[in-house]
Protein backbone atom coordinates (compact mmCIF):
# COMPACT_ATOMS: atom_id res chain seq x y z
CA UNK A 1 0.00 0.00 0.00
CA UNK A 2 1.04 3.36 -0.75
CA UNK A 3 0.22 6.66 1.37
CA UNK A 4 0.51 10.19 0.12
CA UNK A 5 0.71 12.84 2.21
CA UNK A 6 1.24 16.54 3.08
CA UNK A 7 3.83 17.29 5.76
CA UNK A 8 4.56 20.73 7.18
CA UNK A 9 8.31 21.50 5.90
CA UNK A 10 9.08 21.61 9.43
CA UNK A 11 7.85 18.25 10.31
CA UNK A 12 9.65 16.86 6.61
CA UNK A 13 12.68 18.81 7.98
CA UNK A 14 12.76 16.91 11.49
CA UNK A 15 12.04 13.22 9.57
CA UNK A 16 14.45 13.87 7.09
CA UNK A 17 17.16 14.88 9.97
CA UNK A 18 16.14 11.85 12.31
CA UNK A 19 16.19 9.31 9.69
CA UNK A 20 19.80 10.75 8.31
CA UNK A 21 21.30 10.03 12.23
CA UNK A 22 19.87 6.98 12.23
CA UNK A 23 21.32 5.75 8.66
CA UNK A 24 18.28 4.82 7.67
CA UNK A 25 15.46 5.87 4.33
CA UNK A 26 12.36 8.27 5.54
CA UNK A 27 9.83 5.46 4.66
CA UNK A 28 11.68 2.90 6.55
CA UNK A 29 11.37 5.83 9.18
CA UNK A 30 8.06 6.81 8.86
CA UNK A 31 6.81 2.77 8.75
CA UNK A 32 8.96 2.06 12.00
CA UNK A 33 6.93 5.19 13.99
CA UNK A 34 3.62 4.50 12.33
CA UNK A 35 4.61 0.71 14.34
CA UNK A 36 5.17 1.99 17.45
CA UNK A 37 2.43 4.40 17.52
CA UNK A 38 -0.15 1.71 16.49
CA UNK A 39 1.85 -0.80 19.53
CA UNK A 40 1.05 2.10 21.81
CA UNK A 41 -2.24 2.64 20.97
CA UNK A 42 -3.19 -1.53 21.24
CA UNK A 43 -1.04 -1.96 24.45
CA UNK A 44 -1.69 1.22 26.50
CA UNK A 45 -5.12 2.28 27.83
CA UNK A 46 -6.50 5.32 26.19
CA UNK A 47 -5.86 7.83 28.82
CA UNK A 48 -2.75 7.38 28.64
CA UNK A 49 -2.35 8.32 25.26
CA UNK A 50 -1.87 12.09 24.74
CA UNK A 51 -3.31 13.40 21.50
CA UNK A 52 -0.97 15.63 19.40
CA UNK A 53 -3.60 18.21 18.64
CA UNK A 54 -6.22 19.73 21.28
CA UNK A 55 -9.51 21.58 19.40
CA UNK A 56 -11.24 23.93 22.13
CA UNK A 57 -14.30 25.82 21.14
CA UNK A 58 -14.10 30.07 21.62
CA UNK A 59 -15.75 29.46 25.02
CA UNK A 60 -13.43 26.90 26.40
CA UNK A 61 -10.61 29.16 25.53
CA UNK A 62 -11.94 31.99 27.04
CA UNK A 63 -12.11 29.81 30.25
CA UNK A 64 -8.23 28.82 30.14
CA UNK A 65 -7.53 32.75 29.51
CA UNK A 66 -9.49 33.33 32.78
CA UNK A 67 -7.64 30.86 34.47
CA UNK A 68 -4.24 31.64 33.65
CA UNK A 69 -5.05 35.34 34.21
CA UNK A 70 -6.33 34.67 37.63
CA UNK A 71 -5.26 31.21 38.92
CA UNK A 72 -7.40 29.42 41.85
CA UNK A 73 -5.76 29.02 45.08
CA UNK A 74 -4.14 25.53 45.48
CA UNK A 75 -6.12 22.47 46.65
CA UNK A 76 -4.63 20.93 49.92
CA UNK A 77 -4.06 17.73 47.52
CA UNK A 78 -2.03 19.56 44.94
CA UNK A 79 0.42 20.98 48.05
CA UNK A 80 0.22 17.45 49.20
CA UNK A 81 1.32 16.61 45.85
CA UNK A 82 4.09 18.77 44.99
CA UNK A 83 5.79 18.25 48.81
Amino acid sequence: MQLAIELPDRTNALIESYSRKMGIEKNSFIEDALLRHLQALRELPTEFIIPTKITVTEDCMKQIIEMLENPPEPTQALIELMR
